[in-house]
């Protein structure tokens, strides 16, 4: 069977396994999920050294940064009071 089948399982699986999903199809498609698994699962040091063995990564990388900060900076969802009371309510339901 074709390897790029297998790939897109894995891709399928997200999380850790698009490491994998990559390596096998190297889908350009999968390599900005690849990067954002491997940015929140790898220590700092080891996602650094990931970005300078591949030179086209390190443009994905800042294109996937500056993504994640405009969508940081449109949620801006600040918990006020009520939001705290309404998610003690539900909490509570849920767990009683």
């Amino acid at each position: 069977m074709d390897e790029k089948f297998y790939g897109k399982i894995y891709a399928g699986l997200g999380g850790r396994m698009y490491d994998r999903a990559y390596q096998i199809c190297e889908d350009p498609q999968l390599l900005k999920p690849y990067l954002y698994a491997s940015y929140k699962y790898m220590s700092l040091e080891e996602y650094h050294i990931l970005l300078t063995k591949h030179e086209e990564y390190l443009e994905v990388n800042a294109q996937m940064r500056q993504e994640m900060d405009d969508i940081r900076k449109n949620l801006q969802v600040e918990p006020n009071q009520q939001l705290v009371e309404k998610w003690k309510r539900r909490h509570r339901r849920s767990h009683t």
